[in-house]
């Protein structure tokens, strides 16, 4: 998240194309497109980072991009004031992991919901259920400095060799109840209402059910994990799932840490996607 990019404001003003073309293109058919830009851990758990130093470049990053968009007419959702609000009760990220947490998932997911303009099928109804058990959360910190094969302490000495491991209920989001024509709906209607296409945020921390549960709708999520800005988008756009039953919205979930990073062979595929060039 804090390293410095050659050529990174000429990446994100790449990636602020695309994602206006896509928009304008949604926008064309009588989609809905909310962009939810996810912010870097260290922006928002600033203060647990020891002083370390962050670049000029990462510290501006968020800012540069949602301006950008902005300058494309291109509303984006900033989660960094919702989250930012919402960590002063708590944590909403892993803290050995960079992803956010599931209470994190959910506030961005609330965030989101309010978002939404489009009108959806009215009926639906979510509960969030917490396991039973608490278990060891994610981890990826861990795993990339393999301190995973570490011990948490050395016994029987007591001596602690790492960090401990965050801890969790896992949340698992059911529905409780849907409108009556909705069997019929669903099996003759044009298809998902909803599409979340994103990255390992989104199929991470229950953030598909806390978007279900926010929106009171099915929400297809299609995310793609290690997927980066564009990667679960390219799919996507270039399967017949969009071409075939176009959804009423889109949330386009994007890592902030994804957007100054050389553009990847999925970004210009999504730039050329002929099912985007060719509005009907």
């Amino acid at each position: 998240e804090a390293q410095t990019v050659r050529g990174a404001e000429e990446n994100l003003a790449a990636r602020a194309d695309i994602v206006a073309q896509v928009a304008a293109a949604l926008a064309g058919r009588g989609i809905e497109l909310v962009v939810a830009v996810v912010p870097d851990k260290a922006r928002i758990e600033r203060a647990t980072l020891c002083n370390a130093p962050r670049t000029a470049q990462s510290t501006a990053r968020y800012d540069a991009f949602q301006a950008m968009l902005r300058e494309r007419r291109v509303a984006s959702l900033d989660l960094v004031k919702p989250l930012d609000q919402a960590r002063q009760d708590g944590p909403v990220y892993y803290r050995t992991d960079t992803h956010w947490n599931q209470r994190g998932a959910a506030v961005a997911a609330k965030a989101v919901a309010g978002a939404v303009r489009t009108p959806l099928d009215a009926g639906f109804a979510y509960r969030t259920e917490s396991a039973p058990v608490e278990t060891e959360g994610p981890g990826d910190l861990l795993r990339l400095m393999s301190l995973d094969l570490v011990p948490e302490t050395l016994s029987p000495f007591g001596i602690k060799l790492r960090p401990s491991s965050d801890r969790q209920f896992v949340a698992r989001t059911v529905q409780t109840d849907k409108p009556a024509e909705a069997d019929d709906l669903l099996a003759t209607g044009p298809g998902d209402q909803v599409v979340l296409i994103g990255s390992s945020y989104s199929t991470n921390a229950n953030f598909q059910g806390s978007l279900q549960e926010a929106l009171r709708a099915p929400v297809t999520n299609v995310a793609e994990a290690g997927g980066g800005c564009a990667g679960a988008a390219s799919t996507y756009f270039g399967g017949s799932a969009f071409t075939e039953t176009p959804p009423r919205l889109i949330v386009w979930e994007i890592p902030e840490r994804a957007l100054s990073k050389p553009l990847q062979a999925q970004d210009r595929s999504l730039a050329q996607e002929r099912s985007l060039a060719e509005v009907k």
